[in-house]
């Protein structure tokens, strides 16, 4: 501020009173600029609030006490559906907790409150407020700021959702129900939209949260074809389609006629994927023509990623549950349910049959064809016993070629001696397996509780002395436990263990038959293998060569007899006796070992002629 100076020249001055004159002259001048300065500030200041109170994105208003809005912002008309030329109203849908709190306290901070716009929506405010009076105490206005939080409110609420979804999924609740809630919870986000969620199989998409629409499709699907939606140009095109006016469109022209019926009248679609495969779709249906909002565009593919999660779970669950509970090559119930399932039923005390069906010769057939022949064939065997288990049964694959039943609620010996023959006799036709007709039949021992065993482990070890017995007796047959075979079954466990040992402990001897033609002239000599138990004395080759091909202690076995008769017989070659020696060979001996080689190198250890060895195959 300039103020014009004076030099006051006291010397000039006539009087005291001319002094006073131009002192007062000063101070008005003084005064003068100093009102002009704060005009001008406070235009200034009012200028800044001004242009703050038309800018601000915050809702400012003013309303007398009955709520007449005296003074509102751009953003407040804008939040409320107002043009700046209109009156606003503001409708609170609980006005009365506002103005308690204004009466108890004077103000209100944060309130969370939901308002009604001008086109009767609904949003979600935070509000601040206090209550302006006068000297008196009596209210004069209102006065407050407001944000609209609607879309945060809408926000929290899908976060929550997704997180109530999740956590269905981590309780592995139905994947059915999963999907509906997807989808309600899309319809929650968007009123007045509808949502379904399809899913892919057979070529076909099966709706399962249903729309208007894709409930006409709920039993036979909606064929993958052009013109039946944009849900199927989704699934095809892997990606979001959006159709923002079914009626001119071509995506919808199969079901045209339908979607006129059900006035829908936009449509978009997001689809959703699995290990790189397209599993299904979420749609979402509007009534009017519109394209989807950027929220609404982000929702489907957040929502497509939670039900693609759902899926994703249930299949690895399904799987492990498969695995723990289910045998991969049949998918008949394995050894560890049927455990279960024997010890629940003996819990139960009720009257049972326990069924151990081996397969006989299936090993040749998986050593001469290969395993991948063998499955196959076990597959086929196992469809067959599952068609003679009816539901008094379970019907489990313990392993390798050994399945067992158990007859549940048994009435009688005869019912179980009923199911084994039907079992032998479905086993009788051929099975064809590729290009092989393959022949295999089944021995089975039977164990009943509590006639035999009143214990899982009991029986089961009771079933399977039967079903050797079985076996004993020539195969594809059946054979009830009997108490004379635990012993036999545990001296030929003796047998095994000890023969095991016998070749190392040198108690296999040859003994040579002299073979002669009809002019009685020795031609050869047959080797025959006799052993030499420590205890036992001499053992039947009866009694030990039958354990020796079953648990394939044949092939070393067989192996030592090839060379000790080639060393013999080189032998007596070189004292001059002329002869030929033979041995007997196991079918197991081709299967097992390297016949060829070990004939080899017996014939060039003992530089023996291969004329003077003979191999005979004996006839099992």
């Amino acid at each position: 501020m300039a103020v014009q100076s004076r030099l006051l020249q006291t010397d000039q001055l006539s009087d005291s009173g001319a002094l006073i004159a131009q002192l007062q002259a000063l101070q008005s001048a003084f005064e003068s600029s100093e009102k002009k300065v704060y005009q001008q500030a406070l235009e200034a200041s009012e200028r800044r609030y001004r242009d703050l109170f038309e800018t601000v994105l915050t809702g400012i208003y003013r309303t007398t006490p009955d709520g007449t809005v005296v003074l509102a912002n751009p953003a407040l008309q804008r939040m409320l559906g107002f043009s700046t030329d209109e009156q606003p109203v503001i409708h609170r849908v609980d006005g009365a907790a506002y103005r308690a709190a204004l009466f108890t306290d004077g103000e209100v901070r944060a309130m969370e409150g939901v308002w009604i716009r001008k086109d009767g929506a609904h949003i979600t405010v935070r509000e601040t407020a206090r209550a302006v009076r006068d000297g008196s105490g009596v209210t004069i206005f209102y006065e407050g700021i407001v944000e609209d939080i609607t879309a945060e409110k809408r926000n929290e609420l899908f976060d929550r959702g997704c997180q109530r979804i999740l956590e269905m999924v981590a309780r592995n609740e139905p994947l059915d129900e999963i999907l509906r809630q997807i989808a309600h919870l899309v319809e929650e986000q968007s009123p007045g939209r509808f949502c379904s969620i399809s899913l892919c199989c057979d070529g076909r998409l099966h709706p399962l949260a249903t729309s208007p629409l894709t409930s006409r499709f709920a039993d036979k699907g909606i064929p993958m074809r052009a013109g039946y939606g944009c849900l199927v140009h989704a699934a095809k095109c892997r990606r979001t389609v959006i159709v923002p006016n079914v009626a001119e469109s071509d995506v919808f022209s199969r079901v045209q006629e339908v979607v006129k019926s059900l006035g829908i009248g936009a449509s978009w679609s997001t689809p959703f994927s699995t290990q790189g495969e397209v599993r299904g779709v979420i749609s979402v249906f509007a009534p009017e023509p519109t394209v989807p909002d950027a929220h609404e565009i982000a929702m489907s593919e957040t929502v497509s990623r939670l039900a693609a999660v759902a899926i994703e779970h249930r299949w690895l669950y399904d799987n492990l549950h498969r695995q723990a509970t289910k045998d991969s090559l049949t998918g008949l119930p394995n050894r560890s349910v049927f455990e279960s399932t024997l010890a629940q039923n003996l819990r139960d005390n009720a009257r049972l049959a326990l069924l151990w069906i081996d397969l006989d010769r299936f090993k040749e057939v998986n050593d001469s064809l290969g395993h991948r022949i063998g499955d196959a064939l076990i597959r086929q065997v196992a469809g067959r016993l599952s068609e003679c288990a009816g539901k008094a049964t379970l019907l489990a694959r313990i392993g390798g070629d050994e399945f067992a039943v158990i007859l549940h609620a048994l009435a009688a010996r005869e019912d179980a001696e009923a199911c084994a023959r039907k079992i032998a006799a479905e086993l009788q036709a051929p099975f064809q397996v590729e290009e092989y007709e393959l022949f295999v039949t089944a021995s089975i021992g039977i164990s009943i509780y509590p006639e035999h065993a009143c214990t899982a482990v009991e029986l089961q070890q009771k079933a399977d002395t039967a079903m050797y017995r079985a076996k004993s007796r020539g195969k594809n047959g059946y054979a009830f436990f009997e108490d004379h075979l635990e012993s036999g079954a545990r001296a030929r466990l003796e047998t095994e263990t000890s023969l095991r040992r016998a070749l190392q402990n040198g108690e296999l001897k040859l003994f040579y038959q002299p073979q002669v033609d009809l002019q009685g002239r020795m031609v050869g000599m047959e080797a025959l293998l006799r052993w030499f138990h420590p205890k036992r004395g001499v053992v039947s080759p009866v009694e030990f060569i039958p354990i020796a091909e079953e648990t394939g202690l044949i092939v070393p076995i067989g192996s030592w007899v090839i060379r000790e008769a080639c060393r013999q017989c080189a032998e007596w070659q070189k004292q001059g006796i002329d002869v030929k020696v033979a041995v007997n060979v196991s079918a197991l001996q081709f299967y097992f070992s390297d016949l060829l080689d070990i004939v080899r190198t017996a014939l060039d250890a003992c530089a023996l002629k291969p004329e003077s060895l003979e191999l005979e195959l004996t006839e099992s």
